[in-house]
């Protein structure tokens, strides 16, 4: 009963057209859908024209040159398979990715030639660029194709060649050293057609990149701890209730931080502060005594 009340509520019964026409027979609704994917997919052949960077970037070493040229191992082919999800949805082949993955003492070594073939003659076989385009709702009833989002269902065998050597430019941004010119820089952010940004943001909570700390560095940890304690009601708990909670659980959070720089002393006190604070029942506006010293719980 479920699928059926998916299946009817997916189902797309009309559309509007760039006039904004309501369209529901069967021809205008394939129009409809033809023409926006067509927009969507066409190149304008516009040309952003060429550069020649001046010549004074550091040379690579010869080795590391010889290194881009090696051939795909048998090993990175099948790194690259066995990192796709199992029951990813197919591609038109119908062939998930459990299948190569569970007979790979069968099918690896093909699918490794297949693979190394592709690299070596830069070509890739018509039969595993095929696609299927799938329409996932943004709003809970689209009215036109601009509301829907494509998804496109790739052949296994088209992710595992994608997934070795891909980078994504209009996902990617570009750091600069200050001591780059900016005219430079914004050369090569027209080239690669990625923006420029002076914070690459975090990875795995750490700052990729940072000038001097200051308190404002990490204070994403501090507002974290405060966020789980405003969201338990200490007047619930027991006092070793509450012990065990800090202990646990907050007093964990700034540890894999920790692991990788040193928090400034501030920062460490203003964390052990909130957690006196709730242990103790203290607010801005209430203050309690504390019965017991920090340093002996």
């Amino acid at each position: 009963m479920t699928t059926v009340v998916r299946r009817r509520r997916n189902k797309i019964v009309g559309l509007k057209d760039d006039n904004g026409n309501w369209v529901t027979d069967k021809e205008g609704l394939k129009n409809i859908t033809i023409n926006y994917f067509q927009k969507l997919f066409s190149d304008d052949m516009t040309c952003t024209g060429t550069s020649t960077l001046p010549n004074f970037f550091l040379v690579t070493d010869q080795s590391f040159l010889d290194n881009l040229l090696v051939l795909v191992s048998n090993s990175e082919i099948k790194t690259s398979m066995f990192t796709i999800g199992p029951y990813k949805a197919s591609g038109p082949d119908g062939f998930a990715a459990c299948l190569y993955q569970q007979c790979w003492e069968i099918c690896g070594a093909e699918v490794c030639d297949l693979v190394k073939q592709v690299f070596t003659t830069g070509e890739i076989p018509y039969d595993l660029t095929r696609t299927l385009i799938v329409l996932v709702p943004k709003v809970t009833s689209p009215l036109s194709m601009a509301q829907m989002r494509p998804i496109s269902l790739c052949n296994t065998l088209y992710k595992t060649i994608s997934k070795i050597l891909i980078v994504s430019f209009e996902k990617s941004q570009i750091f600069c050293s200050p001591n780059v010119p900016n005219s430079l820089a914004a050369e090569i952010s027209s080239i690669c057609e990625s923006p420029l940004t002076s914070n690459l943001g975090k990875y795995l909570g750490v700052p990729l990149i940072h000038s001097r700390l200051n308190k404002a560095t990490y204070r994403s940890v501090v507002d974290k701890v405060q966020q789980k304690l405003t969201a338990w009601k200490g007047k619930l708990l027991s006092l070793p209730g509450r012990v065990t909670l800090i202990q646990s659980v907050t007093a964990s959070i700034p540890l894999y931080t920790m692991q990788t720089v040193w928090l400034l002393a501030s920062t460490c006190e203003e964390l052990d502060k909130i957690n006196r604070n709730f242990l103790w029942g203290s607010s801005d506006d209430v203050s309690k005594a504390h019965l017991v010293k920090w340093d002996s719980l």
